[in-house]
């Protein structure tokens, strides 16, 4: 789903705490709701502090977060550069096209990180982004239906399509996420991409 002029991008990323003042990135994953592609990138640390409550949540393994298979924080945002200008290319559209973050919460927590991290891609995302939980508010207004019922019966379909996209993978993880907003996002729009129909059918 994109007008002639942007691109949607579903992101989603994991902290060390909620705390964009204390907190630090820990990895990203983003996936363009178009076309499937994805990237995903786990950031290395050398020194930080955890909650309990963030390692609790997304299963952080305190021993990988120095490991030599994840990037720094400098080349990480390169790379992501790379994947979001490839996918808003002006080969895909008369002109480059303006990519916009996708998910729960994206403007409010997601990119609260970003633009303190990743201050290029934040740039490159511009001050627009699509908040999942916006739609939900809207369809359940319209629905005259009860917001946490009308959340939970999108969330389970769009669990079964991330597991089916990837398997080896659970809730809260960045990419595992990211495919659950693709869901979400389609679901409620009606809008279904060729890359998620040949997914479903599978």
């Amino acid at each position: 789903m994109a007008t002639n002029k942007t691109q949607l991008i579903s992101l989603d990323i994991e902290t060390s705490t909620s705390d964009v003042n204390t907190g630090v990135l820990l990895s990203i994953a983003m996936v363009s709701f178009n076309t499937g592609d994805r990237i995903e990138k786990n950031i290395r640390h050398r020194y930080l502090s955890l909650t309990p409550e963030a390692m609790r949540v997304n299963q952080i393994d305190t021993l990988m977060l120095d490991s030599d298979t994840r990037d720094p924080l400098e080349q990480a945002e390169e790379q992501l550069m790379w994947w979001l200008d490839r996918n808003t290319s002006p080969e895909l559209s008369l002109s480059r096209l303006q990519p916009i973050p996708v998910g729960m919460n994206v403007g409010s927590f997601d990119m609260q990180f970003v633009r303190k991290y990743l201050p290029q891609i934040s740039k490159k995302f511009g001050y627009r982004s699509l908040d999942l939980n916006a739609l939900f508010f809207a369809e359940a207004l319209k629905e005259n239906e009860d917001f946490t019922k009308l959340k939970t019966r999108y969330y389970e379909p769009a669990m079964e399509f991330a597991s089916k996209v990837v398997p080896h993978l659970k809730k809260h993880n960045p990419l595992f996420d990211c495919y659950i907003n693709c869901s979400l996002l389609s679901q409620v729009t009606k809008v279904v991409p060729k890359w998620m129909s040949e997914v479903s059918i599978k």
